[in-house]
């Protein structure tokens, strides 16, 4: 009898990449090894995960593949996305709406306006937030997705998202 083969929880995300994202290249979304051991932890439940890399090694891009599966694999999703300017956070909202641009059958299932990508069928949105913790008290994400935290006026956003993540 032939042995089956346990899926990861990474397997299926970078199944998922590989399967659905075009990159803006016309390739396929390939999911890195260095990028695998970078999301095993995230999708073993760990409530936070910092990533450090230079420009240029795909963390927008990868960043963007993991807020839209979280969109389309999650019931009443909600993904917040912030920077330290509401332009650098539209960076990462740019690619999620270039891989649903890129894909049919994903441009048929999602709606994208200028701040959020919305996933009417399990009731799940992305959406861009100004960086100022004032206008984002009551906020309670699935998924929290903060930008160059180096270049945040202060800790404060961060630790509210943070928080908001555990009461969903």
């Amino acid at each position: 009898m032939g042995e089956s083969r346990m899926v990861s929880p990474v397997d299926r995300f970078a199944e998922f990449c590989q399967e659905l994202l075009i990159l803006d290249n016309g390739r396929p979304f390939v999911v890195q090894p260095f990028q695998r051991t970078m999301l095993e932890p995230f999708f073993a439940g760990a409530r936070e995960s910092v990533s450090v890399l230079p420009k240029g090694n795909g963390k927008t891009t990868l960043t963007a593949a993991v807020a839209l599966h979280e969109l389309v694999s999650t019931t009443e999703a909600e993904i917040i996305v912030v920077a330290a300017s509401r332009d650098q956070a539209t960076i990462l909202l740019d690619a999620v709406r270039g891989f649903v641009r890129r894909n049919p059958a994903l441009a048929r299932r999602l709606t994208a306006t200028q701040r959020t990508v919305t996933y009417p069928r399990l009731g799940g949105r992305l959406r861009v937030l100004s960086a100022d913790v004032n206008t984002s008290d009551g906020t309670l994400p699935t998924l929290a997705l903060v930008d160059e935290l180096h270049r945040h006026k202060s800790p404060e956003l961060y630790t509210l998202l943070r928080d908001g993540l555990g009461k969903r």
